[in-house]
């Protein structure tokens, strides 16, 4: 076989080896982008999740806060109340 013949025969051999990779490259980007799109979904479901739960669970705080400021208030009253008890019964 002459180089000449060589040549054209690696230069074909080179433009469909080109073809072939830029195929396979086109096809594992559409892949990737596909598991991407997936994944961004999911991690997208997983935030609004863990969001609708820092809401429920500032919900309680602020419901739990006002408690215990209910229930302090309430003792403070009470104590009010049994301190004055005292004072008058004793008074008597």
């Amino acid at each position: 076989m002459t180089k000449r013949k060589k040549i054209k025969r690696l230069a074909t051999e080179n433009k469909r080896l080109a073809k072939e990779n830029k195929a396979l490259k086109k096809r594992e980007h559409t892949e990737l982008t596909n598991k991407m799109l997936l994944y961004m979904e999911t991690y997208d479901e997983l935030n609004k999740k863990i969001q609708k739960k820092y809401k429920e669970l500032n919900e309680l705080k602020w419901s739990g806060s006002k408690i215990k400021w209910n229930y302090k208030l309430r003792l403070i009253r009470w104590k009010m109340k049994v301190h004055l008890a005292k004072r008058f019964t004793n008074t008597n």
